[in-house]
């Protein structure tokens, strides 16, 4: 930020539908505060955001400052001084920063291209983690092998995590979705076999014996 005092707030934004449209997706974050001093600044997310693999998402800043005072934000470009011993390349590409000047966001590489400003972007950096598998992923995942016999399709995978992670259903209530669903219903099993796919669904184990003639004689 190169200029002091500037109020801000950061959303997330996942699954966008318009890629020129960083507001397009759907919300799953938002936090406001404020700077003091110019200079870079890491600002770490008070609640994890969980991204998918090949998931499009956008970080969107709502900045404002005092009237007294111009906002100004940094930008990067291509930079090489006179003797060409120090050269910093920009990464700049066109539909990865915008802008909203007046309510309709516009796309900052582009513009700067027109006024001839070479590769300039807005200079905001997302940094993420690696968790290794998601454990609500590794729970759906289990759902389908458990008892539909088969791997999810990347359309329901995708849909039952975000089922579980936005809060809309519980564990219980997908696991019973699963369970009581056309697919699994179809495959008409037996009590025994029904009850032993339940087990391996719910507690991840086979069903023991007193279990399993307990289930049976209900």
């Amino acid at each position: 930020m190169t200029s002091p005092n500037v109020n801000y707030t950061v959303k997330i934004y996942k699954n966008l539908t318009d890629s020129s449209n960083p507001e397009s997706g759907t919300l799953v974050y938002q936090n406001s505060g404020s700077t003091e001093t110019i200079g870079d600044y890491t600002i770490p997310l008070t609640t994890p955001v969980t991204l998918h693999e090949d998931t499009i998402f956008s970080v969107v800043f709502d900045l404002s400052c005092p009237s007294s005072q111009d906002l100004y934000f940094e930008t990067e470009n291509n930079f090489a001084n006179s003797f060409s011993t120090v050269s910093c390349p920009s990464e700049g590409a066109a539909g990865r920063s915008f802008y909203k000047p007046n309510g309709t966001w516009v796309d900052f590489y582009t513009t700067m291209q027109k006024l001839g400003t070479g590769n300039t972007d807005i200079r905001v950096r997302a940094f993420t983690s690696d968790l290794g598998e998601n454990p609500v992923i590794a729970f759906v995942k289990n759902l389908y092998l458990t008892t539909l016999d088969r791997q999810p399709d990347t359309d329901g995978l995708n849909y039952w995590v975000n089922e579980l992670s936005s809060g809309m259903k519980t564990g219980a209530q997908v696991t019973n979705s699963f369970v009581f669903g056309k697919e699994f219903t179809a495959k008409n099993y037996c009590n025994e076999h029904f009850l032993t796919h339940l087990y391996k669904a719910i507690f991840s184990r086979d069903a023991d014996t007193d279990g399993l003639n307990y289930g049976k004689a209900r």
